[in-house]
């Protein structure tokens, strides 16, 4: 019979494993919820877009926008490295 050598230790472990797997898919479903989550809408067009990419400051712009600083500062901050680099 299945049950048979089903101790209470095996039931103890067996809880203890499925409240691990549930607090983990929890720990998943928070961190992936708050990642887009900021409240913000930010709109950049096309230019300040180009501008970000061409000084390679995308992950920056999105580091300031999870972390709640300004990501405009970051677009400024583009411009600024690209007309330095045209110099």
């Amino acid at each position: 019979m299945l049950f048979a050598d089903y101790s209470l230790g095996d039931a103890f472990l067996t809880v203890i494993w499925i409240f691990v797997f549930v607090a983990w898919i929890m720990v998943l479903f928070t961190i992936i919820g708050d990642l887009g989550m900021t409240g913000q809408v930010i709109l950049v067009n096309q230019y300040q877009w180009r501008d970000l990419s061409d000084a390679k400051l995308e992950k920056f712009f999105y580091a300031a926008i999870l972390w709640g600083k300004s990501p405009f500062k970051v677009i400024e901050d583009a411009k600024m490295i690209l007309k330095r680099e045209k110099k």
